[in-house]
C-alpha cells in the first residue's frame, strides 16, 4: 500500500469502525480503497476464509460481489450489492423481515376481500 497513515487518522478510522461503520464506508471518507483501510488497520489486507464464488451466495446472479460479515471480519458470505443491503437491513432492524412478511399477509388478504382500495384505510 503507497498512502501511510498518520496515529490521528488511525485513531479516527478506529473510532468509525467501533461505530460499525464498513471499510467501505470508511474509505469513501477517506478517500482510499476499503482496502486501504483494511491495511492499515490490521497491516495487512484481510484474508477471507472462504474463496470468492461465481455468483451471489443468495440470489445466484454473478457479478461485483461484496464480502458481508458479522462479528469475525474474515468469516461471511459473498453477495451482491443489492443483497448485501438486505442484509445489511435485516441484521440492523430486529424482526424486519417477520413484520414485513405479516404486513403483507394482512395487507394481501384485506385486498382480496375487498376492504383495501382507493381511499381505504387499513
Amino acid at each position: 500500500m503507497k498512502r501511510t497513515c498518520s496515529p490521528l487518522r488511525l485513531a479516527n478510522i478506529k473510532k468509525l469502525r467501533g461505530m460499525k461503520l464498513t471499510y467501505r464506508q470508511i474509505g469513501e471518507i477517506f478517500g482510499v480503497s476499503s482496502t486501504q483501510i483494511q491495511y492499515w488497520l490490521n497491516g495487512r489486507s484481510i484474508k477471507h476464509f472462504r474463496r470468492k464464488p461465481k455468483g451471489c451466495e443468495i440470489c445466484g446472479r454473478a457479478g461485483l460481489l461484496n464480502h458481508h460479515h458479522w462479528d469475525n471480519p474474515r468469516a461471511g458470505i459473498w453477495l451482491r450489492p443489492r443483497c448485501h443491503w438486505a442484509a445489511d437491513v435485516l441484521e440492523g432492524v430486529p424482526g424486519f423481515a417477520l413484520i414485513y412478511h405479516e404486513l403483507k399477509a394482512t395487507v394481501d388478504s384485506l385486498a382480496a376481500s375487498g376492504t383495501v382500495g382507493v381511499g381505504a384505510s387499513v
